[in-house]
C-alpha cells in the first residue's frame, strides 16, 4: 500500500469520449520511471463511447496508483472546470503533472527529468518542454520546433505573451502549493486553462524549458475541443471576447503593471484567431491590416493562398519524415 505522504507527483488527466485514445496515456503514464511516488488522477465527463469501462479497467490493476472520478451526468456542460473541482483537491503530490486523455508521453524519464530539476532549483515554479504534433491515428507526426533550443527560463511577460498557447499542455509540471492557493479571479474567468495556469505559475517563479521532445499532442483529435470548435468557428470568436475580458481582470490583479505588454497581446491575440478563420473583415481593418502586411512570407502564402500552402506542407512533411527530422 503506498502511503500518499510518500507521493512527490501527481498527474492530472481529464478525458470524454476518448476511447481510442485513453489507453496510450494511461500507458505512457505507468510506463513512467522514477525513483519516487506518483499518484494519477483521471477524471472522465460521462463518456458515452467506452472511455468509463476501460479507466475502470486499469483502476482494477493498478488501484494503489490510479484514482478515477468517473462522472453519470457531463460536468463541462454545466459550467464546471472539471480539474479544478474534482481532481485538484485530491493532489498529494508536490507537484502537477498534466496531460489530457487524447496525448500521451513519448519519455519514460520525463517525469524524473524534470522532478530532478525542481528538485534542485525552489525559485522555479514550473517546467515544460517540448512535443510532437501527431494525427490523430498517430500515422504522421508534424514537425514541432522547439521554444529554444537550449534550456531556457521564462518569466511572466513571456507568459503574457503566450508561453502556455505555444508549448504544449502535456509538458506540464508545476508546484501543488499554488493551486492550494486562493485561485485567482483571471484565472477563474479564463475561457481555457492551459494560458492562465502558465501566467499564475509565471507570477510565484520563474518557468524553465527543457528542449528535449518527451510528448505528443494529436490535432483535432476526436471529441477534442479543436475538434468541437472547427466544427462552429462561433466559438473562436466567443473565446477571443472571453481572452479580452480575462486579459483586463489580469491587468487589475496585477496593478497594471504588465498594461503595455496586455495591451499588445490583446491585439496579436485577436489577429491571430482572424488570421486563423480568414476573416477578412476584420483583417481590413488597423492595426490588424498592418500587422497582415508584416507577415513573413510563409505565412502570407497560408493565408492568399491555402491551397499552395497545403502542398508546400505536405511535401515538407515527406521531406522530414524521409530525412529523420521528426525524432
Amino acid at each position: 500500500m503506498i502511503d500518499v505522504n510518500n507521493i512527490k507527483v501527481s498527474i492530472v488527466c481529464i478525458t470524454y469520449n476518448q476511447a481510442d485514445y485513453i489507453r496510450d496515456a494511461l500507458d505512457s503514464f505507468l510506463n513512467q520511471k522514477t525513483n519516487f511516488e506518483y499518484e494519477v488522477l483521471i477524471h472522465d465527463d460521462a463518456s458515452t463511447d467506452g472511455t468509463a469501462e476501460i479507466i475502470r479497467e486499469y483502476q482494477s490493476k493498478y488501484p494503489e496508483t490510479i484514482t478515477a472520478v468517473l462522472q453519470k451526468e457531463n460536468q463541462y456542460s454545466k459550467g464546471i472546470k472539471v480539474a479544478t473541482t474534482y481532481l485538484y483537491p485530491k493532489v498529494h503530490g508536490k507537484y502537477v503533472a498534466f496531460c489530457e486523455g487524447d496525448d500521451y508521453w513519448t519519455d519514460v524519464n520525463k517525469l524524473q527529468k524534470q522532478f530532478d530539476y525542481m528538485e534542485t532549483h525552489e525559485d522555479c515554479s514550473m517546467c515544460m518542454h517540448n512535443g510532437l504534433n501527431v494525427s490523430k491515428d498517430k500515422s504522421t507526426v508534424f514537425y514541432s520546433k522547439p521554444l529554444s533550443n537550449k534550456p531556457t527560463k521564462y518569466g511572466v511577460e513571456d507568459a503574457i505573451k503566450g508561453l502556455g498557447i505555444k508549448t504544449v499542455t502535456n509538458s506540464y509540471f508545476y508546484k501543488s502549493s499554488i493551486l492550494k492557493e486562493e485561485t485567482p479571479q483571471f484565472v477563474r474567468i479564463a475561457p481555457t486553462g492551459d494560458y492562465a495556469r502558465v501566467i499564475v505559475n509565471a507570477l510565484h517563479g520563474y518557468i524553465y524549458y527543457m528542449p528535449e521532445t518527451m510528448s505528443a499532442h494529436r490535432c483535432e483529435a476526436k471529441n477534442s475541443l479543436t475538434e468541437q470548435w472547427g466544427k462552429n468557428p462561433q466559438h473562436w470568436y466567443d473565446y477571443i471576447d472571453k481572452q479580452m475580458v480575462m486579459l483586463d481582470c489580469l491587468n487589475e490583479e496585477t496593478n497594471h503593471v504588465y498594461d503595455s505588454i496586455i495591451q499588445s497581446e490583446k491585439v496579436n491575440q485577436r489577429f491571430q484567431i482572424y488570421f486563423n478563420l480568414r476573416d477578412k473583415e476584420y483583417l481590413s481593418q488597423e492595426p490588424y491590416r498592418t500587422l497582415l502586411k508584416k507577415l513573413p512570407l510563409k505565412e502570407k502564402i497560408e493565408y492568399y493562398t491555402p491551397g499552395l500552402f497545403q502542398q508546400l506542407r505536405k511535401i515538407t512533411h515527406i521531406y522530414r519524415k524521409l530525412s529523420g527530422k521528426y525524432c
